[in-house]
Order: structure tokens, then C-alpha cells, then sequence
């Protein structure tokens, strides 16, 4: 199961020292917010990554997830707001402002680890458990479908091991269950697996 881990110290050549997070080292990424927009529009972060929105101009702003997973208060000038929890889920979320026409979204990858010979592990949550209020669709495309296929759907699992007896290159997508309203967030991009 993948979990946080601290970074991972390789040495290489015998003599230079490498650090290397985890996927889930909890790095942070801001977005700038004026009246001409969010800065970047899209976003993508690993899983557990903190965003926080940064209001750049005199004028407030919200960031307010289209699905009911954050809502910001106003932000003044100078003002931030952060937002670590829904990120720790797979999922594209689309924002807005409730005070000005700005869009953007932060997109969120499923995390894998493993091999094409022994499988690999999948993780659409990196959350210690089941988030209050959650669920998760997870799709597959099998290796010569041109459409993906239900593999989970409103599960409460935050991962699954995946090893087939058929070889070949398996997509898979995630998005996140709002249960307390009934919407979902769009689908993540796909990751590409091979089995061998």
C-alpha cells in the first residue's frame, strides 16, 4: 500500500547525494488570483499537495470547488487560503470565484508504484482512512478496448494491488464522491500501466 514516507536518500556514483521525496512529501503550490484570473488556470499535483490561492490584486476573491469539496471565504489583498484535504483524493476539480467570472481547476493523478513482472499497487487516496462524506469511482481500459470500464465504483477502498494473467498497457481514472451532495469530481487524467 502506498502510503506518506519521508524522502528517500540514494547514493549515486559513491559520491553525490540525492533526495528524493515521496510522492506524498506534502509540497505546496500557489495560485495567483486578480480580476484577469487564476494563475496557473490548471494545476496539476501529486496526491496530499497543499494549494493555496494567493490574491494578488485589491480586489477579494474566492476559490470555491465547482462540487462542494472547499469553499474559501473572501480573500483580501495580500490574503491566502489553503486546501490540502481534497487533494489528498484523485480527481480533476474545477474552482471559481464567487465574486468575478475566474475559472480554474487542479487536477490530481492516481499514484502507482511497482513493476511491469510483479504488478503494481494503485492509490486514488492517500488519506489515512476513508474521508468523511467520500467515495471513489475507479475505471480501467483493458489492453485493445478504445473505452474505459467500471474497476471500483463507490467504494470506500483507497487502493488495490493489480497483477493480470493477460500482458499489455492498462489504463486507469479516478474521481472522488461527494456523498454529502451527490456530485463527483471529474475524472483524473489516465496513468498508463504495463504488465509483462
Amino acid at each position: 500500500m502506498l502510503r506518506r514516507f519521508a524522502p528517500i536518500a540514494v547514493l549515486l556514483m559513491g559520491t553525490a547525494l540525492l533526495v528524493i521525496p515521496s510522492a506524498h512529501a506534502g509540497a505546496t503550490r500557489t495560485v495567483e488570483m486578480s480580476i484577469s484570473g487564476y494563475s496557473p488556470t490548471t494545476l496539476t499535483v501529486l496526491q496530499g499537495t497543499t494549494v493555496t490561492w494567493h490574491t494578488a490584486d485589491f480586489f477579494n476573491h474566492t476559490s470555491t470547488s465547482d462540487q462542494g469539496f472547499w469553499k474559501s471565504p473572501l480573500i483580501p489583498h495580500d490574503g491566502t487560503y489553503s486546501q490540502t484535504d481534497a487533494f489528498l483524493n484523485a480527481g480533476s476539480y474545477p474552482y471559481h470565484c464567487t465574486q468575478h467570472p475566474l475559472h480554474g481547476t487542479v487536477r490530481v493523478p492516481l499514484a502507482f508504484n511497482g513493476s511491469a513482472t510483479h504488478g503494481w499497487s494503485l492509490t486514488w487516496s492517500s488519506a489515512p482512512s476513508t474521508p468523511a462524506h467520500r467515495a471513489f469511482d475507479v475505471q480501467i481500459k483493458r489492453p485493445g478496448s478504445q473505452t474505459f470500464v467500471a474497476f471500483k465504483t463507490r467504494t470506500a477502498q483507497l487502493q488495490a494491488n493489480f497483477n493480470p494473467a493477460k500482458n499489455g498497457k492498462y489504463q486507469f481514472r479516478a474521481r472522488t464522491i461527494n456523498t454529502s451532495n451527490g456530485k463527483h469530481s471529474d475524472w483524473s487524467s489516465p496513468v498508463t500501466l504495463t504488465i509483462s
